[in-house]
């Protein structure tokens, strides 16, 4: 797999991340069962959690952060409808992470964040954070240090193989029961109806 290739398919799975996220946002909202919310709950926080996980493969630490905090803010899945000021700061971190992609898929190339853009995702992370405290009890957001201009460089470059094991890892296609088989069947995952999520 080239460097290109890999970052294409980053870009991919990232727009298949943002769908299914604002997918399970909406269908939490709209659940009338407790079961179908908790099932949705838990498979909003596996996908936040992997997708934090891919991103801080890739320098994208602004994305990460926002992924890593809404993976806190749907942790527990007993919980009643998340308030408006939880889904508002979803959504909002959610509109975020989607116009990175954008950005990075008009340039076809990993872009690892600006000090404005880290700065206003660390911003929504805390908002993220604070809104979900009073009925959550969950841990802390990740914070990922910035990345510098030579790192931005090297982003794909040099790390090959544990970028492409770590892509592996965290691909959709894993976590997903309707999708797809995984590309690589050298990581057979198995489905998890508790978490919601496939697990290799």
């Amino acid at each position: 797999m080239t460097e290109q290739e890999v970052v294409e398919r980053f870009l991919v799975e990232m727009q298949s991340f943002s769908q299914a996220l604002r997918q399970r946002l909406e269908r939490i909202s709209s659940s009338a069962s407790p079961n179908e919310r908790a099932a949705t709950v838990r498979e909003l926080h596996g996908l936040a959690d992997a997708m934090a996980t891919l991103c801080a493969s890739f320098h994208i630490t602004d994305c990460a952060s926002l992924g890593t905090a809404l993976a806190a803010a749907f942790k527990d899945s007993s919980a009643t409808t998340p308030s408006r000021e939880v889904a508002s700061a979803a959504a909002s971190a959610l509109d975020a992470i989607e116009q990175r992609i954008q950005q990075m898929a008009m340039q076809r190339r990993v872009l690892t964040p600006t000090e404005t853009e880290s700065v206003a995702a660390a911003e929504l992370a805390a908002q993220l954070t604070r809104a979900g405290s009073p009925s959550n009890n969950h841990a802390g957001t990740t914070a990922y240090p910035a990345v510098d201009a030579a790192a931005q460089q090297d982003t794909t470059a040099g790390n090959m193989a544990e970028l492409v094991r770590r892509f592996q890892a965290s691909s959709l296609k894993r976590r997903e029961p309707s999708s797809q088989p995984p590309i690589d069947d050298a990581f057979p995952a198995q489905w998890d109806p508790k978490l919601g999520i496939h697990v290799t």
